[in-house]
């Protein structure tokens, strides 16, 4: 709520953050509350994983604001979307600090409400990451045990409020009464399954699709989307998305905790030292064998220096033996400890290589995901721009006309009263002259005739005067006479076409872009079916509208047989339903304007569109009469371009996936309703039969139209 500045506070030349309650919604009492509560709060925040407010008043207009410092940092959301899933390392540190952070604010009363990761900013501090929570918009007072404080509950019973994709089952059902510490704790869960998969639990088109899921679904256990999650923190975050507060974590420290002891390292592995095996010698057997060697053979006597040599030699070959053991021995367990360190290294780089390649694929997967949302958002600046162009294009147009229609009556003004003057001076001659010439011709009577041009002259302008004015009574009647005429005809004309539905037979065809690369949300190309129905001839114009609704919007002026344009998507369908008709469905409008499912590119043509659609190219900027260009194979018009014409579906980029078969009425909710075929102020790849526009359904832009069916 509000909008958010930054600033240079002058005293201490730091930047700071100002943020500022719009001033419309100082006239609403709850809203300036709801600022001030979020103002008492956080004067009370002295944690380093929290953000403080330094200062709070109001402008000399009325205006709240408060000043808190500046933050330089990414929201976690971004650095999400910039990297993917964050790792475990990085993972321990960032989640360790929100737990405090969200645990210090529980420990002073308070629940946040919309703990999500736009909400969680990580700040750079030197070396080190800072996590810090904000925005306490939603934010309110509890006592011990998670109930609220009656005297601080502003929020009705039953309010959904906080966001979507992050809520707690009970804040989707609106039990007021449950929402406590332990609902922060789930949407911290939330977080925690994204910055580990790179993803939320649940995927949605629609809010109420979120809030469903969270009620309905369990989410998909977050190591099936990543190997490398130990199972004790998995246990964890399945613990914190519990669908039952009560099987939920009861506060955010026991939380890091558990989360801590999930991440201990254990120790590394060794290799246990191995048993030498000691042969055990049986003395008794060395006797007996001695003693029955010295029976069979007696021993050889030999002299005491001999032995004293022999001795010598045996010492100096042991000593030796033992030496080359030793060296042996050394060599051996160099090896072996190369062995073992080669085989660690071969290991470590295959873990590497995985864990890179494993990267790539969720790098190239982000990427992917990157491109087709800045697809979407291009493609939705591309038409904000082309009617923001269009409307500024329409006001210059209006602009010039009335320009133009202030400079011929100026001219027309101007003509009126040189002929005035011009006409008083005859007057006056023929008055003169008339009053000179009472009782014959005098001096008088010569010298007017001379001023005026003569006698002949004088009476020729009178008589020329009588004679256009009797020619004009008579040229004004049989103008007016020919106008009424032409405006009967032009309303029997008008009645004819608006009584006038052509019948299209059901059939199966090929949906979405069959010619070229198209637009994302024209693919996938499926096939399905339609029933018999009725399609309106020409879309529904000014006079037509008029007629039933008793006003016409449009832009345009002074062209009753003109598309009526400027209507919004609740008008069109009312329009609709008032002369007992619908508006098509989207799947009906294509078909119809294929000529009955034809693989065709435009209405009732693959080759050049100006046959069949008025669009930039050839409008003049502006839309005209409908049925003057060559009609589809079905005797449909201006399907493929005069104004774009409303259907009765809501929208979705990704609806052609799963689209049913038979009779598709497009999703069941979302933001924007569907708009096919071009426009007079729109470019050419809009008069593709393929082409789907969408816009919000209670917008009036002067582009838009719509024809009905039955």
């Amino acid at each position: 709520m509000g909008a958010v500045y930054k600033a240079t506070q002058i005293s201490t030349e730091k930047p700071v953050a100002i943020k500022v309650v719009p001033e419309k919604l100082t006239l609403n009492p709850s809203e300036v509350r709801r600022f001030q509560r979020e103002v008492k709060y956080q004067t009370k925040f002295y944690h380093p994983n929290t953000i403080s407010v330094i200062d709070f008043s109001k402008t000399d207009r009325g205006q709240f604001y408060f000043v808190m410092y500046f933050l330089d940092g990414k929201s976690l959301r971004q650095i999400i979307l910039d990297e993917g899933q964050i790792l475990v390392e990085q993972f321990r540190d960032l989640a360790s600090q929100m737990c405090d952070g969200l645990h210090y604010l529980h420990d002073q009363g308070i629940t946040h409400k919309d703990i999500k990761a736009e909400n969680i900013i990580i700040a750079k501090l030197g070396h080190r990451n800072v996590v810090k929570i904000l925005d306490f918009d939603l934010a309110k007072a509890v006592v011990e045990g998670g109930s609220t404080k009656p005297e601080t509950e502003i929020t009705q019973y039953g309010r959904v409020l906080g966001t979507p994709a992050y809520m707690s089952p009970e804040q989707v059902k609106g039990e007021i009464d449950k929402v406590g510490p332990r609902s922060d704790i789930y949407s911290l869960g939330v977080i925690f399954y994204q910055m580990l998969s790179g993803q939320l639990p649940f995927k949605s088109d629609t809010p109420w699709g979120y809030m469903n899921k969270h009620i309905t679904e369990n989410p998909t256990p977050i190591g099936q989307l990543t190997g490398n999650i130990p199972n004790k923190l998995e246990k964890v975050i399945m613990r914190c998305l519990a669908k039952n507060p009560d099987n939920r974590y009861q506060s955010a420290l026991t939380c890091k905790e558990d989360m801590a002891d999930a991440l201990v390292l254990g120790p590394s592995p060794s290799i246990a030292p191995t048993e030498v095996d000691r042969t055990k010698i049986d003395h008794t057997s060395v006797k007996e064998q001695i003693a029955s060697d010295k029976s069979s053979k007696p021993l050889p006597v030999v002299p005491r220096q001999e032995a004293i040599s022999r001795k010598g030699r045996v010492l100096v070959y042991g000593v030796a033996a033992a030496v080359l053991f030793l060296i042996a021995g050394f060599y051996f367990n160099t090896i072996s400890s190369q062995i073992e360190n080669n085989k660690y290294a071969e290991l470590k780089s295959e873990e590497q290589l995985l864990k890179i390649a494993e990267q790539k694929r969720l790098k190239t997967k982000l990427e992917e995901q990157r491109r087709l949302e800045e697809e979407r958002v291009a493609e939705e600046k591309r038409i904000e721009e082309e009617m923001l162009m269009a409307e500024i294009e329409r006001i210059l147009e209006e602009e010039r006309r009335a320009e133009k229609k202030r400079n011929a009556k100026e001219k027309r003004r101007k003509e009126t009263v040189a002929k005035l003057a011009e006409q008083k001076k005859i007057d006056e001659c023929i008055s003169q002259f008339r009053e000179n010439n009472i009782g014959g011709p005098s001096k008088n009577a010569l010298k007017s005739s001379v001023v005026c041009g003569g006698e002949f002259r004088v009476a020729m302008e009178i008589k020329k005067d009588e004679e256009e004015k009797a020619i004009e009574g008579e040229e004004r009647r049989a103008r007016e006479e020919a106008e009424n005429l032409a405006r009967e005809v032009m309303k029997n004309e008008d009645r004819r076409r608006t009584n006038s539905m052509v019948f299209v037979e059901g059939g199966c065809f090929e949906m979405g872009n069959t010619f070229e690369k198209g637009d994302n949300d024209e693919k996938p190309v499926h096939r399905l079916c339609v029933d018999d129905f009725n399609m309106d001839k020409y879309e529904v114009t000014q006079i037509d509208f008029q007629n039933t609704m008793g006003r016409n919007p449009s832009k345009v002026s002074g062209c009753s047989n003109c598309p009526v344009e400027t209507v919004t998507w609740f008008e069109a369908k009312d329009y609709c339903e008032k002369l007992g008709k619908r508006l098509p469905t989207e799947a009906e409008w294509e078909y119809a304007a294929r000529s009955g499912g034809k693989k065709e590119k435009y209405a009732g043509t693959n080759d050049n569109p100006d046959s069949v659609a008025w669009y930039r190219n050839n409008s003049g900027k502006n839309t005209h009469s409908v049925g003057q260009k060559e009609p589809n194979g079905l005797n449909l018009y201006d399907m493929s371009g005069n104004v774009l014409e409303w259907v009765g579906d809501w929208y979705g980029k990704k609806y052609y996936k799963n689209s049913p078969k038979d009779n598709p009425k497009g999703p069941s909710s979302g933001k924007y309703r569907v708009l096919r075929g071009g426009s007079w102020d729109t470019g050419s790849r809009s008069v593709r039969v393929a082409y789907r526009a969408r816009f919000i359904p209670d917008i009036r832009i002067s582009g838009y139209g719509f024809r009905c069916s039955q």
